[in-house]
């Protein structure tokens, strides 16, 4: 099973929790930070489109010789876990897509994705509780404790 990333997202941080864990129990987990994302190099050129991450997983899947797998995305991911299976059905042996949405690009204004982006740039490595309201439907005390704790990394 391949855990594709969603938008924030740090393999050295992240780890499989809550219903993610219960749906990787079981089987084989691939995971992996996509370019400009975690511990990956921020200085490359990329398209960051859902095609192109779709695209990304089948280059990790090809160069660790997987020929099928199921892939769970969650937020952003789901957009590109329904991509691939779209494009790539015969490398894709399941979905799961946790709390996704279906519209892709076009799904916020320029000027508001661009905003989003500026506020993480500015409060990433903090803690800041700015950004988890954003990304956490009303977390408990707990959740975002653990959550802004992950930001500081």
């Amino acid at each position: 099973m391949v855990f594709v990333p969603a938008w924030v997202h740090s393999i050295d941080a992240s780890g499989l929790v809550g219903e993610s864990a219960a749906i990787a129990e079981g089987f084989r987990v691939v995971q992996y930070d996509k370019q400009g994302t975690g511990l990956s190099d921020r200085t490359l050129d990329f398209d960051a489109g859902f095609e192109r991450h779709a695209d990304e997983v089948i280059e990790l899947l090809d160069h660790l010789r997987i020929e099928q797998a199921a892939r769970i995305g969650r937020s952003q991911s789901g957009p590109v876990v329904l991509d691939a299976a779209a494009r790539f059905p015969e490398r894709v042996s399941r979905v799961v897509v946790i709390a996704g949405y279906a519209k892709g690009p076009g799904l916020f204004k320029p000027s508001a994705t661009g905003a989003m982006v500026e506020v993480v740039k500015h409060h990433w490595g903090y803690g800041s509780k700015i950004l988890t309201d954003m990304f956490r439907m009303t977390p408990t005390a707990e959740q975002s404790d653990a959550h802004s704790e992950w930001m500081r990394r």
